[in-house]
């Protein structure tokens, strides 16, 4: 009797393909692993490639806040004092880091600002975010990645209450010869007694009692290297003139 074979029935395997299968079912989450690295990879070679190279960074850290296009405004006013192109790339350009942060008294007199204003305008407050922001806040200035910081009186303040060892802030004394009359305690300069926030148009929008301060190097962190922290320090002293 002749067999009869349908179309169907007819399978041709590639030994290619019995490879293919067997590297699959022995090393599947090892390819798994290995594709999502390259992905990562890729996403972050391409954001650098988009991104400026700061020649220096300033930290903002209060009670304002900035929108990404006035932060655009924020860098280019400190672009303006930058001392120089610190990387040699043929521009000036500053990374402005930035944390909105209140202490629980500022926060409740913005959530009263809040709820008396007409209510189409009013906005739900999310504590969680300004608890975050705070943590993050904490956690970024002993990374040494940023020296120069621009911080609410309120901020400032814990800072020093907190830094028991005196390792966070850099003395004024240690800046300049002559104590500048618009100093703040021992490490911070009144910023709105600049002559940056005076000529500024976004920075002037900073509470009056904002604090310019410097971090001392931070161990592990960029500001550990000498040469980035003398960046650090000529940014200070450049946006501290008066």
């Amino acid at each position: 009797m002749e067999d009869k074979y349908t179309e169907s029935d007819i399978h041709i395997k590639s030994p290619f393909l019995e490879k293919l299968e067997n590297f699959w079912f022995y090393y599947k989450i090892h390819t798994i692993v290995v594709l999502f690295i390259a992905f990562v990879l890729i996403v972050c070679v391409a954001q650098s490639c988009g991104k400026e190279n700061a020649d220096v960074k300033v930290m903002y850290a209060g009670r304002h806040y900035f929108t990404s296009e006035e932060l655009e405004t924020v860098r280019a006013e400190l672009n303006s004092v930058l001392p120089k192109d610190f990387d040699g790339d043929g521009k000036k350009y500053t990374d402005v880091v930035t944390y909105h942060v209140m202490d629980e008294t500022q926060l409740r007199e913005y959530e009263e600002e809040i709820k008396n204003l007409p209510k189409e305008d009013q906005i739900q407050i999310d504590r969680t975010y300004f608890t975050t922001e705070a943590q993050n806040f904490s956690n970024y200035i002993m990374t040494g990645d940023c020296g120069v910081f621009l911080l609410d009186i309120v901020q400032y303040n814990r800072l020093i209450s907190l830094d028991n060892q005196h390792i966070v802030l850099k003395p004024l004394s240690d800046l300049f010869d002559e104590i500048p009359a618009s100093a703040v305690g021992d490490y911070g300069i009144k910023f709105s007694e600049t002559a940056l926030y005076k000529n500024s148009t976004m920075l002037k929008q900073l509470p009056e009692d904002t604090v310019l301060c410097l971090s001392r190097p931070i161990k592990m962190g960029s500001s550990n290297d000498p040469k980035i922290y003398s960046r650090m320090t000529e940014m200070f002293l450049a946006m501290a003139q008066e």
